[in-house]
């Protein structure tokens, strides 16, 4: 089993969530599997089920698409101590239209689809917990979307920077201006302007 230290991360990002007893969470403990990779690889291609959940002890993750041109849409970041995956496969295990990449080497534990679903059978609060995480996730898929049909390309990036305050030492600056749907141009512009 994998130790409550090392998992610190994980259980402190559930614990803002979720009440689990005891024994809910060391059969969560169980569950998890330890992955190690290296920035540039990539965790899921387009067409492939994800059929996985990572949990990011340390480094930081992309959701991206390829568009017309060759050219990436970034649409989502994670860092240290937050939970990532593709949900829409995920939940469907249906092939995913996008990608999942790392932007720096990172330390993960992550759950499969099928040990999660062992949990969700078999322990009433991981069932509830199921349901609250996906709401998350609906929320803040919601907002970013929001944002993008409300909001101009300044009011997201400072937006982007009040979310994720490291975003500018730790991701590339083309990354950023994909994922404000801008060109780099614009966005060293935009800097300059606040």
């Amino acid at each position: 089993m994998n130790s409550t230290a090392e998992l610190q991360p994980i259980l402190e990002y559930l614990g803002k969530h979720l009440v689990l007893s005891e024994k809910e969470l060391k059969a969560f403990m169980t569950k998890l599997q330890k992955k190690t990779c290296k920035k540039g690889d990539i965790l899921l291609r387009e067409g492939e089920v994800c059929n996985e959940i990572y949990f990011i002890i340390k480094g930081t993750l992309r959701a991206y698409s390829k568009v017309i041109g060759g050219n990436d849409r970034t649409f989502n970041f994670a860092f240290d101590g937050s939970v990532f995956t593709e949900q829409v496969s995920f939940a469907s295990q249906q092939p995913s239209t996008d990608y999942l990449e790392a932007l720096e080497d990172c330390e993960l534990f992550f759950i499969t689809y099928e040990r999660l679903h062992t949990l969700f059978d078999k322990y009433h609060g991981w069932e509830r917990a199921g349901r609250i995480i996906n709401q998350i996730y609906f929320c803040d898929e919601r907002n970013r979307v929001r944002s993008f049909m409300l909001d101009d390309a300044t009011l997201r990036y400072q937006k982007l920077l009040m979310e994720f305050p490291l975003v500018e030492k730790r991701i590339p600056q083309h990354i950023i201006a994909s994922y404000l749907n801008i060109t780099p141009q614009s966005l060293s512009r935009l800097k300059k302007g606040l």
